[in-house]
């Protein structure tokens, strides 16, 4: 399988673009998938074979990590609802490579999977912790508190890492 990037514009509103990622054997299943998805592709690249991470040549810094879970934790307790919440955080976010990875989380969400298993794609930047954790907050319907507890998890080992290194 190889990874595409994709350019696509929303069946329901032709104005909307949409960028993302998404594995797939071949050009014709992309379109297909992206179909499935009610988008209509302007421009799909191919990329490297699936397996390896591909950040667009960037990094995801943990205290961007920690921020983005903080702010999405906070628009979810207030009854922003998760499709809406990462729309506007990956259109704020100001990490390229970041806001790519957050489109292809959107996109794998509107196309029927679960925000865990969209975040699994994503093992350099979301660890096994924080992907488990979302999947048992998913299913318990606590997402909002998971995700503050996951915020001060990383607060705190960051705050070890500076200590280790000063050391």
């Amino acid at each position: 399988m190889a990874k595409f990037t994709y350019t696509a514009t929303a069946a329901t509103n032709p104005a909307k673009i949409i960028t993302g990622e998404i594995e797939a054997n071949s050009r014709e299943d992309v379109v297909s998938s992206l179909g499935k998805q009610h988008l209509n592709p302007v421009s799909i690249k191919e990329g490297k074979k699936a397996g390896g991470l591909s950040l667009g040549g960037g990094k995801v810094k943990s205290d961007e990590l920690v921020i983005f879970t903080r702010q999405l934790s906070a628009m979810i307790g207030a009854g922003v609802p998760l499709l809406r919440s990462l729309n506007s955080l990956a259109e704020h976010a100001e990490n390229p490579a970041f806001k790519r990875i957050l489109n292809s989380v959107l996109a794998d969400i509107q196309g029927g999977a679960g925000f865990g298993e969209a975040l699994e794609k994503y093992p350099k930047v979301f660890g096994d912790v924080y992907v488990n954790m979302v999947k048992a907050g998913e299913s318990a319907g606590i997402l909002d508190e998971i995700l503050k507890r996951l915020a001060t998890q990383q607060e705190k080992n960051a705050t070890i890492r500076k200590k280790v290194k000063s050391a």
